[in-house]
């Protein structure tokens, strides 16, 4: 028998928790369409191998990416900000549609407990050393939003993942992306030239 706790790395739910590489947030989807969230605040790590696998790769997209979450179905409905806390939202097209998305992430965060602090700059100190930092942008024609994340905790070393594609530390151009702000973000399905702003997530 072993004396250490085998199953710590979950909480003790090897079932229900994403163990692989830490992941924060797993989002069950019942067989009639409900769902529960399971973890905790976990920081992200640059994990390709785990995030692009074909396990995995189609159950995330940029925004349970960004928060370190994913689903246990491919099914883009489940990935949307506010999904978490019921704060649905719709009209992808009015003006006030990325406000909107803000607005449904914040209240994901306050539903599972997670801090967070909107920042203008990098420059800001962070607010302890269990935190690490997101960005959102958005396209300005169509208002489709897109999100990034820093890995391993911090504010530098970012990746992003568009859609259910593979997650990349690459920007458009192939270059690595030190900060999102200045990274290219024209694709030719989006062009992701509206900065909305950084966000610190921290326990």
């Amino acid at each position: 028998m072993f004396s250490c706790d085998m199953y710590a790395y979950c909480e003790n739910d090897p079932v229900n928790r994403i163990d692989t590489a830490g992941e924060s947030y797993k989002i069950t989807v019942n067989s009639n369409g409900s769902f529960s969230v399971s973890g905790s605040f976990t920081l992200p790590t640059w994990n390709p191998s785990f995030w692009n696998s074909s396990t995995y790769v189609g159950k995330a997209n940029c925004y349970l990416y960004a928060i370190n979450a994913m689903t246990t179905i491919v099914d883009k409905s489940y990935m949307q900000p506010g999904i978490i806390s019921g704060k649905h939202f719709s009209n992808r097209t009015e003006s006030t549609y990325i406000a909107k998305v803000a607005y449904a992430f914040l209240a994901d965060m306050k539903a599972l407990g997670v801090k967070v602090s909107s920042i203008s700059t990098l420059a800001t100190s962070m607010p302890s050393s269990n935190s690490y930092a997101i960005a959102l942008v958005a396209d300005a024609n169509d208002g489709d939003y897109h999100w990034y994340r820093a890995d391993g905790g911090g504010k530098s070393n970012w990746s992003h993942k568009r859609g259910l594609y593979p997650a990349t530390q690459l920007d458009r151009s192939g270059k690595t992306i030190s900060d999102p702000q200045k990274a290219n973000r024209c694709y030719p399905e989006c062009n992701y030239s509206k900065w909305w702003g950084y966000f610190y997530l921290y326990k």
